[in-house]
């Protein structure tokens, strides 16, 4: 008999397989914890923002923003990570990024990034 998977994908089913493993890339995140925020920063083209305390799961971040605002350093030509998560130039970019614009960040002032679902409120 042949293995599940391939009866899967022989039969049309909708629970498919990817085709090869190079389908599927694994996201990273890292966290920054700055005087000003706790930033987490993910391999796929963003970050989110976050008070500097302890957070709960599934805490709604303050802020989202896309990783061309740390910097040119960090950001690859696909928009994503362009270096590793444990970088010294992430960390770099992190700190000055936290230093100009984490406080306004967790207060609200810099609306809420690129999280669509969320209204931008009016000054």
């Amino acid at each position: 008999m042949a293995p599940l998977w391939e009866v899967a994908d022989c039969a049309g089913s909708r629970f498919r397989r990817p085709q090869r493993p190079a389908d599927w890339t694994p996201v990273a995140r890292r966290s920054f914890r700055t005087a000003d925020a706790l930033i987490v920063v993910s391999t796929d083209g963003y970050f989110d923002v976050f008070p500097p305390i302890d957070r709960t799961p599934n805490d709604k971040p303050n802020y989202r923003g896309a990783l061309a605002e740390l910097g040119s350093t960090v950001r690859g030509q696909d928009d994503r990570l362009s270096c590793r998560p444990e970088s010294p130039i992430l960390d770099a970019a992190v700190s000055t990024w936290s230093r100009n614009h984490g406080a306004a960040a967790v207060r609200g002032e810099m609306g809420f990034g690129r999280n669509a679902a969320k209204a931008v409120p009016v000054a």
